[in-house]
């Protein structure tokens, strides 16, 4: 069962100081409490032997981090848009027994991160049509993404570009 909160916000200059600007500040906050309410699991050797039954009840659900925000600041003009990101991304286990490291490595605990990512968009007149450029990770954070069966690094640091027409 996973229940919470998600909240956002946004605060443009715009309406309080008219021009031909808009400075804006923009908030998203998630908050989940993700549980499971009752389970077993068998852990251990397949050897019934050393086998051990592990009650779940309690334990947080799998892949869900219980924090998660995103804060961008932004400049909007006519014409041109540019803004940054600064996103955390909440700590998660990636099984049921909400293990800290399993003993073959592939499950566990995915430590919390913060990422730095930008954006700026150019319109090129009334015509419909865009450029763009945008950065994740811009500050080349070494993070792992999640450990289901191994460890995953995060993506790097991620430039693109490209051209956008609507029809």
């Amino acid at each position: 069962e996973v229940s919470g909160v998600e909240l956002m916000g946004r605060v443009d200059s715009r309406a309080f100081v008219p021009g031909a600007y808009n400075l804006f500040f923009e908030g998203n906050y998630t908050f989940s409490n993700g549980r499971i309410r009752k389970g077993t699991e068998e852990v251990g050797e397949e050897d019934e032997e050393e086998a051990e039954i592990v009650n779940l009840a309690g334990n947080q659900v799998p892949e869900v981090p219980r924090h998660f925000a995103t804060l961008t600041v932004g400049v909007e003009h006519a014409y041109w848009d540019v803004s940054a990101s600064y996103t955390y991304r909440g700590a998660f286990f990636t099984d049921t027994t909400n293990a800290v490291l399993s003993e073959e490595g592939e499950d566990g605990l995915v430590p919390e991160v913060w990422l730095l990512s930008a954006r700026a968009n150019l319109r090129l007149g009334d015509t419909g049509a865009s450029v763009f450029i945008s950065g994740e990770n811009l500050t080349n954070e070494l993070y792992i993404s999640d450990r289901e069966d191994g460890i995953k690094p995060g993506q790097g640091r991620t430039i693109w570009g490209g051209f956008k027409y609507k029809f």
